[in-house]
């Protein structure tokens, strides 16, 4: 059967609807009951992250470099923890999925590491932070969406006041947002500044209507341009993910508001 520009390969439904897995050539894809991809896996190289806010989300990355602990709200596909686990080997990830049948079709259709690096929690992801906001991680991963959006849980200052509460003070949270619909755009945006101030940045991934926002625990330091292209180079090189046009991105989208971390100037501090 054709569907979504593929083969449809497994179908089920749990209490929260629809879970469909379709498969061309390269791609195999994770759906909930509509054309929108919620997950990605390339055939050919299951590490790669296909969908362009997926690479956005590893914008974090940029301001810290080397994580140890990483917190994943919402599994899909894995292709966020099998990007991590490949290339950051020290980084344990804690990874919180409501729904255990997406956990069992992770594993069984899209290469989920079986590793004890990984710790899946079957939760709510507002109850799971709520709960552990003695734990600090370096990097705080949102993308909790179900066929008809975001989940409401995770869409409160409530919500993201306990996100920072988890984080290390150099840690960063990215949260996967749909710039399409203007109106609740504007009202997630707001509960980020709520719990973490106007220290916010927007970086958009190509392509597509989804918007990342990067919340800092901390403001960041100031360095310049020049400074950010070094990490993203040295990423680069690492992942072979596209992080200096990544960086290039962020300052585009964030002046002048960037510069008030990340001004441009000739003399680069020291």
């Amino acid at each position: 059967m054709r569907l979504y520009h593929g083969t449809l390969i497994h179908r089920s439904r749990d209490d929260y609807g629809s879970i469909e897995i379709v498969q061309d050539e390269w791609v195999r894809a994770l759906h909930f009951g509509n054309a929108v991809r919620q997950s990605a896996m390339s055939l050919h190289d299951p590490s790669q992250l296909v969908l362009p806010y997926t690479r956005a989300m590893m914008g974090g990355l940029l301001f810290n470099a080397d994580p140890l602990r990483a917190l994943l709200i919402g599994l899909g596909g894995g292709s966020l923890i099998r990007f991590l686990s490949q290339h950051f080997p020290a980084c344990t990830l804690d990874v919180v999925e409501i729904r255990e049948s997406v956990t069992k079709l992770a594993r069984g259709y899209f290469l989920l590491p079986d590793d004890e690096r990984l710790h899946i929690h079957i939760a709510d992801g507002a109850d799971f932070v709520r709960r552990t906001k003695s734990a600090p991680y370096d990097l705080i991963l949102v993308d909790a969406y179900d066929h008809a959006g975001i989940a409401p849980a995770v869409a409160t200052a409530e919500f993201y006041r306990d996100c920072r509460a988890c984080l290390r003070a150099t840690g960063i949270l990215a949260v996967n947002l749909w710039g399409r619909d203007r109106a609740a755009y504007r009202a997630l945006y707001t509960a980020l500044q709520a719990a973490f101030g106007k220290k916010l940045l927007q970086l958009p991934a190509e392509g597509t209507s989804n918007i990342i926002t990067l919340a800092p625990a901390r403001p960041l330091d100031k360095r310049g341009l020049r400074h950010l292209l070094q990490a993203a180079r040295a990423l680069e090189s690492h992942t072979h993910l596209e992080f200096v046009r990544l960086a290039r991105r962020l300052h585009h989208h964030n002046s002048p508001g960037l510069a008030r971390w990340l001004p441009l100037s000739k003399a680069a501090p020291r």
